[in-house]
């Protein structure tokens, strides 16, 4: 059953407080049709027609369209927003996951699976990588470092030996550069 949404019975007209001179027909929109109308433009319009004013003049004084003004009129006061699924975890569960995979290299290594395992929620891998994608979060491959040979591991190790009992005035003597080729112009 389909429910209509009537307007209120106009009130007295002996109210002084209800003209049509005393009310405020000023508009903050800038007159286009493509924008719905806020609550209070629909609770001023039903105020209006109440008293009296007609529905087209209401409409140009405010620059709405007369099905606009119809519309104001004859439905709810509130728009129909937020009628969506609610999101499955809540903004302190999301800080939560965002903390929890900051806290450590182990936790951001962590497949989403474990992830659930480990925060002990009852909902998907989707809705994780969804919560982690909105935090900025993002899955990449790790780069391994290369490990260090043996012969290599052994010339660093005696390179140490050599120089462990060196004064700071002797580090001073070295010219350190980084390596880095550059070119002028």
């Amino acid at each position: 059953m389909n429910a209509r949404y009537v307007t209120p019975e106009p009130p007295a007209t002996d109210d002084p407080g209800l003209s049509t001179e005393s009310l405020d027909l000023s508009s903050d929109d800038t007159g286009s049709f493509k924008h719905q109308m806020t609550q209070d433009e629909r609770l001023r319009a039903r105020a209006l027609l109440a008293v009296g004013l007609s529905r087209s003049k209401f409409a140009a004084q405010i620059g709405k369209s007369y099905r606009q003004i119809r519309t104001a009129v004859t439905s709810r006061l509130t728009t129909n927003k937020g009628k969506g699924r609610p999101h499955a975890l809540m903004s302190a569960q999301k800080q939560e996951l965002y903390n929890y995979i900051e806290s450590s290299q182990e936790h951001r290594l962590a497949p989403w699976i474990q992830l659930l395992l480990l925060l002990g929620w009852d909902v998907s891998e989707r809705t994780v990588r969804q919560a982690l994608k909105e935090g900025g979060f993002g899955r990449r491959h790790t780069r391994t470092k290369p490990s260090i040979s043996e012969a290599n591991r052994k010339k660093k190790l005696k390179w140490a030996k050599e120089h462990v009992h060196w004064t700071v005035k002797d580090w001073k003597n070295i010219l350190w550069t980084d390596e880095t080729w550059t070119t002028s112009g």
